[in-house]
């Protein structure tokens, strides 16, 4: 993109002789200030975005040790997840135990019961019976007292089980939210990145326009030290051959006169005329007639072209491929006089076409047909 399009066209052909321009020395001092004024603004812009990419880098450097921390808790989370599960499986194997012992002793002691029951109702009394039955009942609360204290045994471990469960459930919803905490700051990590490559890109741009700006400047002033004054008073009639004059080339406009706005680099940008798309070598013509004043390569116009018109007017034609008349030449309305093209600081075929009247741009649109 070129960025300083506008910019080189409006101030390198302000940049021509002042014997072009009635009263060129005043106007040229007038360009350096507005120049300067341009730099200064520039430089502000610069220090601006270095400002505004040094805030969101550290952003950036915070969020990326948030993201650091947060990665090292959900390890620490997913750790103690881990041990907590086989905790609980450990302790469910346990109560599985418990359990298994209940039913067996439960067995033991249904069947010391039927053994009791049957040597009490179905056999009659003896010493060597009543010995048997107290050994069934010292096995029976042998056993019961076993079960008790398995029971008690399996109580206690449902209730560290339950513990251990809930304190899982917790971990589990903790390191689910370290998680989406992490992907948040994964997240504005990403936009900040982005942010940061944007305001590099656009810090490029600006130092280029104002890198731009300052050579512009220096030409200008070196222009300025070595131009004559030319006091001479021209007695001007500001009359055209006709009331309207016609188009150098035809085509579609794509950059009108005046102020236009640079959204990415907030920069005020002048433009001294209008800019024509065209094709590549088509015919120029001059839009009235007139004695050629400049008519070779110079600077971002590339090849230039201009006619004084000598009634307070001059034309100007930038960009062209080819110019087809010399300093000096007399040209007549309609001739052709260069063929467009692309050359000096643009990137596709333009013609930028001005009209000056004692050296100040106007509007061409006013004039034209």
């Amino acid at each position: 993109m070129k960025i300083c399009f506008l910019i080189l066209l409006s101030l390198s052909l302000a940049s021509l002789p002042s014997s072009i321009f009635p009263q060129g020395i005043e106007l040229k001092k007038q360009q350096l200030q507005e120049l300067e004024k341009k730099l200064e603004e520039t430089e502000e812009s610069i220090k601006k975005t270095q400002q505004e990419k040094d805030k969101t880098q550290k952003t950036y450097t915070k969020n990326s040790g948030k993201l650091k921390e947060a990665d090292k808790k959900i390890k620490q989370l997913a750790k103690s997840e881990k041990s907590t599960k086989t905790e609980i499986d450990k302790t469910v194997g346990r109560i599985n135990e418990r359990e298994n012992q209940i039913k067996a002793l439960n067995r033991d002691t249904d069947k010391l019961f039927l053994s009791l029951f049957k040597e009490k109702y179905f056999k009659e009394s003896n010493s060597s019976d009543i010995c048997y039955s107290n050994t069934l009942a010292l096995a029976i609360n042998s056993a019961a007292s076993a079960l008790n204290k398995i029971l008690s045994d399996k109580e206690k471990l449902e209730l560290k089980r339950n513990e251990t469960e809930s304190k899982y459930k917790s971990i589990v919803k903790n390191k689910e939210s370290e998680s989406k905490k992490k992907e948040k700051i994964s997240s504005e990590i990403k936009k900040l990145k982005t942010n940061i490559e944007k305001l590099e890109k656009q810090e490029k741009e600006i130092v280029s326009v104002y890198e731009t700006l300052k050579q512009d400047a220096n030409e200008l002033q070196t222009l300025l030290n070595r131009l004559l004054v030319d006091d001479s008073v021209i007695n001007n009639s500001y009359l055209f051959s006709s009331d309207k004059l016609i188009w150098p080339v035809i085509g579609k406009i794509c950059r009108e006169f005046g102020e236009i706005k640079d959204s990415a680099t907030k920069t005020t940008i002048i433009n001294n005329g209008i800019d024509i798309e065209v094709e590549e070598g088509a015919g120029v013509v001059a839009v009235d007639n007139g004695i050629v004043a400049f008519s070779e390569w110079y600077a971002g116009a590339g090849r230039l072209l201009i006619i004084d018109h000598q009634n307070g007017y001059q034309s100007i034609y930038s960009h062209n491929s080819s110019l087809l008349v010399s300093k000096g030449d007399q040209v007549k309305r309609n001739q052709v006089i260069a063929l467009t093209g692309s050359t000096g600081n643009v990137d596709r075929p333009v013609l930028h076409f001005e009209i000056r009247r004692d050296g100040k741009p106007v509007d061409p649109l006013e004039y034209l047909e």
